[in-house]
């Protein structure tokens, strides 16, 4: 069954539990079941079936506002979710965003979402033509965009995943590798 043309959504909570169901439907209110999915780029990320309420979905740094991704790494996790929700094992979306892009010579790819606010940092690259910007909310690290810097931005992606933040003096040392910082 294909979903509905003009879809809304209506979320149902139990008092006390920490799981929301999340029904979507047309515009004149016809329920699918909850055991439906929606995913992809007109879906608030975590919105697969019955997820944690806390983690519904991928949070901008500063403002904390939900946000909708459209990438490909986006959809195929949404798409893991999804088949979890459908298996009976629920798992909140909690994968770092990451994009890429190739523009002539240039490769860029971020890790992170960009906070609005913040304090952002260069870090040299290994040759003239890349390096990385490091973006930090207060003392902790948010976001870096790479430029032709590959094996920075898969480091990146790593320190994100990993809740590490180090310090910005230390992290933007190019004579310091970054993947020093997972040890």
């Amino acid at each position: 069954m294909p979903l509905p043309s003009l879809p809304s959504l209506v979320i149902v909570s139990t008092p006390g539990s920490s799981v929301t169901e999340l029904i979507f439907g047309s515009s004149n209110e016809k329920r699918m079941p909850a055991t439906r999915c929606a995913v992809g780029d007109v879906a608030a990320p975590a919105i697969v079936g019955r997820v944690r309420a806390a983690s519904a979905s991928p949070r901008e740094p500063t403002s904390g506002r939900a946000l909708r991704l459209e990438s490909v790494q986006n959809a195929n996790d949404q798409a893991r979710c999804a088949l979890a929700t459908l298996l009976g094992n629920p798992e909140p979306y909690r994968a770092l965003p990451w994009f890429w892009s190739e523009q002539g010579s240039l490769r860029l790819q971020m890790a992170g979402l960009m906070p609005a606010e913040g304090t952002r940092y260069r870090r040299p690259g290994a040759t003239p033509a890349s390096f990385s910007i490091l973006h930090y909310v207060g003392e902790r690290l948010v976001c870096v965009e790479s430029v032709n810097a590959p094996v920075e931005h898969m480091t990146a992606r790593k320190l994100l995943e990993a809740g590490r933040s180090p310090e910005p003096s230390v992290a933007c040392d190019a004579s310091v590798a970054l993947k020093t910082h997972l040890l």
